[in-house]
């Protein structure tokens, strides 16, 4: 998740979304504690822990 500008992610990045409402949710799921030993390679130790579910995701028309 990322939550400001990565100047080193150039056009070749893909963002999976925009936050359009909520900001604080997005805040409060970084911050939430994590598991050292769940996820695999370079994910391990980034699995929430207690797992979030997400209940619903939709897209906004243009």
């Amino acid at each position: 998740m990322l939550l400001s500008d990565i100047p080193s992610f150039d056009a070749s990045f893909a963002a999976f979304g925009h936050v359009v409402e909520g900001m604080d949710v997005v805040k409060a799921i970084q911050a939430a504690p994590t598991s050292p030993t769940k996820g695999e390679g370079v994910m391990k130790g980034q699995m929430l822990e207690p797992v979030v579910k997400i209940t619903k995701a939709s897209r906004l028309a243009n």
